[in-house]
């Protein structure tokens, strides 16, 4: 690790945990930043990957994808088992997801 990645690291590192710190660092390393896409359900690390106008979707973005390449056929299934095993969701961007997938 450099000395600039580390600085970067130590410094996200203050604001979200060390999992969402070494994506958004390595996403900041990248020469061609437009082509990253994270995974980030982390409020603080979706905001702080905003500010550095990195790509990012949530678990429900990709269940999105993946219907929409049919590698599942319905989401609201998985957003069950989510929300059973304690992922919590905003009512309304639930209903908006199901809504773009075409599940209301």
């Amino acid at each position: 690790m450099n000395t600039k990645t580390l600085y970067y690291f130590q410094n996200i590192n203050e604001i979200v945990g060390k999992g969402e710190a070494s994506l958004i660092t390595v996403a900041l390393e990248q020469e061609n930043k437009s082509e990253v896409l994270l995974l980030l359900d982390d409020l603080k690390a979706r905001k702080l990957a905003e500010k550095f106008e990195l790509n990012f979707t949530g678990i429900l973005g990709v269940l999105l994808i993946a219907k929409e390449n049919t590698i599942i056929e319905k989401i609201k299934p998985y957003t069950e088992l989510l929300t059973k095993a304690g992922m919590r969701v905003a009512p309304k961007l639930l209903e908006k997801v199901l809504h773009q997938a075409g599940e209301n």
